[in-house]
């Protein structure tokens, strides 16, 4: 009975920890509102542009989704009864505290939200996997940029050499890691299959997100010259930045300073700026939204 009254009172302070968790979280969304509203300038709020805003909210949705099956994907074999709908309203609820300081706290809600179906060991060895996958692709698509932009002025040759032969070969020593002594620790078994579909959904995510800065960028500059695949690969590029950069909220400051050092050649500072500054509005309307979404899943999953 005591034991029982204990565990209760451990569920009421984690409840009371996490709605004020979540409270901070909209405090700082309202605050990277506000300090990055007024640079916007050159968008007119018509009738049309306000449709595209839409479109590029469910963009971002339809994103989280397909990241929601690739969880799942990892998952199925183990456990069958977790589907995406589940999936799904967990990484709902818990992108909202990536917002927090410290770039973890959406790990830190989704693990505790997932601890309940799913073992601790399981959960950090799928977001470990889900990481690789997002740096492997990034890296992928990110290489690509150098056809666009001339990264000789930021970077020697020898320098960029040097960083691309340490990022593959930790990601090959990381694959040998698990291909070999992944028995011996006892990991989750995925499929090779499983691993193949997770890549592309993760390479789906990235060309979203470069459709999403493309419409952006024609949106509000009308007369450019660039194409949809510099888009994707810019976009991989300033994302991985931001991503691997601890200690800024969903890496906010890193990634939109890389985005306009990139872009800036061929749109302009001003508008470089404009446009990754409206695309975090658009990500940070879409992780409220994703919030509420879930907390409507957990009436019927609960």
């Amino acid at each position: 009975m005591q034991k029982r009254k204990m565990i209760s009172n451990y569920k009421k302070i984690l409840t009371i920890i996490g709605n004020i968790l979540v409270f901070i979280s909209f405090l700082f969304i309202f605050k990277i509102i506000i300090d990055n509203y007024q640079t916007i300038e050159h968008l007119e709020f018509n009738l049309k542009n306000i449709y595209i805003f839409i479109l590029l909210l469910f963009l971002s949705i339809f994103g989280y989704l397909l990241f929601s099956f690739a969880w799942v994907l990892q998952l199925k074999d183990h456990y069958p009864s977790f589907n995406t709908k589940l999936s799904f309203y967990i990484i709902s609820l818990s992108q909202i505290a990536k917002y927090l300081p410290g770039n973890i706290g959406h790990f830190v809600g989704r693990f505790y939200l997932a601890k309940k179906v799913l073992s601790k060991q399981d959960i950090i060895y799928t977001m470990f996997i889900e990481n690789i996958m997002f740096i492997s692709v990034s890296l992928l698509l990110g290489f690509g940029y150098i056809y666009y932009f001339d990264y000789t002025k930021y970077i020697n040759l020898d320098e960029f050499s040097f960083s691309t032969f340490i990022l593959i070969f930790s990601i090959i020593s990381i694959g040998i890691f698990l291909k070999y002594f992944k028995p011996k620790i006892n990991l989750l078994k995925i499929k090779f299959l499983n691993i193949i579909k997770i890549f592309f959904i993760f390479l789906i995510m990235s060309f979203i997100g470069g459709l999403s800065i493309y419409i952006l960028i024609n949106l509000i500059v009308e007369t450019n010259n660039i194409s949809y695949l510099q888009c994707v690969t810019g976009f991989s590029l300033s994302f991985l930045i931001g991503f691997i950069m601890p200690g800024a909220p969903a890496g906010i400051g890193v990634r939109e300073y890389t985005f306009v050092l990139l872009f800036s050649p061929f749109l302009g500072e001003i508008y470089a700026l404009e446009i990754i500054i409206i695309f975090r509005i658009i990500t940070i309307i879409s992780d409220i939204l994703l919030f509420f979404i879930g907390k409507q899943l957990a009436k019927s999953i609960n």
